[in-house]
């Protein structure tokens, strides 16, 4: 069943369009922990006249006051596709979390680790939920 939706980029027009949601995650909350920095991540499967259309849409929320939220979407056109999107994305790009200094390097090493790590794994939920799996040897 299609629905529309309406998706406000960053720096961009809203994406506008008529899909199924298929994949939907956040990192919001880990571990029974919330975190002020984290992404959210939908897959959308579309229907276009040329076949299908998938639209990968990433957003790095912050509530940490003075940083900027990002939001983008990208258009792919296979599963595999998705796939690069994902691994290719660098989930501390838009952070700019602790000020410069060395007093600071070590909190903002373990703030950049946690990102990465929960990035990581909300990948590896999208992907599992796309099908992909890691096989090794005969599946008989």
């Amino acid at each position: 069943m299609s629905n529309y939706f309406e998706i406000e980029e960053t720096g961009d027009l809203p994406l506008e369009f008529e899909g199924t949601l298929i994949f939907e995650d956040s990192s919001r909350w880990v571990n029974a922990r919330e975190n002020n920095r984290f992404h959210e991540l939908s897959l959308y499967q579309v229907e276009v006249p040329e076949g299908e259309l998938y639209v990968v849409h990433i957003h790095y929320k912050t509530f940490w006051q003075g940083e900027d939220c990002f939001s983008h979407c990208y258009q792919v056109k296979s599963k595999a596709e998705i796939k690069e999107v994902l691994q290719r994305y660098d989930p501390i790009e838009y952070l700019q979390g602790y000020p410069k200094g060395e007093q600071w390097e070590e909190k903002q090493a373990a703030l950049e680790q946690r990102l990465t790590f929960d990035w990581r794994q909300l990948k590896v939920n999208a992907l599992k939920a796309l099908g992909f799996r890691r096989v090794i040897g005969s599946t008989n």
